[in-house]
């Protein structure tokens, strides 16, 4: 071989490997929703549809992906309710604030999470504002005094196995359970 065909073949080899590369990255992107979204360190995604932070979310039970940058797995996943509208409830008799007791407190036992490698399921359907505060208080009598006006929220954090990076999620479930109609007055 002579020394223009070795610059050919150079020349050859360098642009396939650009070209490999660039379709490497076009691909990895794609799959990855680079190029409908922001960059994220850990997202969600249900199916090949990606879950967005700034939307919410009515969820029953659902499996959710957890994709993560970086070739190191795990991740933790818990549930906080974040409404700010407070509203009253018995415990036993016992009357509590949902601001004072449970706003921003780990109510993830109440959605019985199942993790597993890189998926998780929450089992949301037919949930009920009395469920989540019966899971909360297993055993006990839960009974809802004062209702709030508009639905619960819940915010669904997922944080990846460097414990820095987070995904949050904001949804809701139904609200109250029925209305009961007595006489002279009106029990929720």
């Amino acid at each position: 071989m002579d020394k223009h065909e070795e610059k050919i073949i150079t020349i050859c080899t360098i642009v396939l490997l650009v070209i490999l590369c660039a379709v490497f990255v076009v691909v990895w992107g794609y799959n990855s929703d680079w190029f409908t979204t922001s960059f994220e360190f850990v997202y969600l995604s249900s199916g090949s549809k990606r879950l967005h932070r700034d939307a919410v979310y009515r969820l029953g039970d659902v499996r959710l992906d957890v994709r993560q940058f970086g070739l190191k797995h795990g991740y933790t996943v818990y549930v906080v309710p974040v409404s700010e509208e407070d509203f009253v409830y018995n415990v036993d008799g016992v009357p509590h604030s949902y601001l004072d007791t449970l706003l921003g407190k780990d109510v993830s036992a109440a959605f019985g999470i199942v993790q597993g490698e890189s998926s998780f399921e929450l089992h949301a359907k037919d949930m009920f504002l009395e469920d989540m505060l019966q899971a909360v208080y297993p055993g006990r009598d839960v009974q809802i005094v004062l209702a709030p006006q508009q639905a619960v929220m819940y915010k669904l954090v997922v944080t990846g196995h460097d414990g820095k990076h987070c995904f949050e999620l904001m949804f809701y479930c139904r609200g109250i359970a029925g209305i009961e109609v007595v006489p002279d007055h009106v029990v929720f």
